[in-house]
């Protein structure tokens, strides 16, 4: 009777092979194996929820930078706009604002 360890030497899809060809004829090796396929069906599910949710994340920070550079250059126009109006209220002699 193999062992899990045994099975993680074979590799995952040697051991499919075994299963699918009826190399195994013992029912609790069979539930074994099963088992250890599933518990490899569940790591691998898990590692896909990781990825995806590490691309999701990548996404969001990238649109949240995208949003603040919008709102800085907002302001830098605004700042920019608010000089001008300073220089030229200035060189006018007459207040914008009262």
């Amino acid at each position: 009777m193999k062992t899990k360890e045994e099975l993680g030497n074979m590799g995952e899809q040697e051991v499919r092979n075994s299963l699918a060809r009826g190399d195994y004829i013992n029912p609790s090796e069979i539930s074994l194996i099963e088992s250890w396929l599933r518990e490899r069906d569940n790591e691998h599910d898990f590692e896909d929820a990781c990825e995806r949710a590490n691309k999701s994340a990548a996404l969001f920070a990238q649109n949240a930078a995208r949003r603040a550079n919008i709102a800085a250059i907002i302001a830098a126009i605004a700042a920019i706009i608010s000089t001008a109006c300073a220089i030229v209220s200035v060189f006018m002699r007459t207040p914008l604002a009262r």
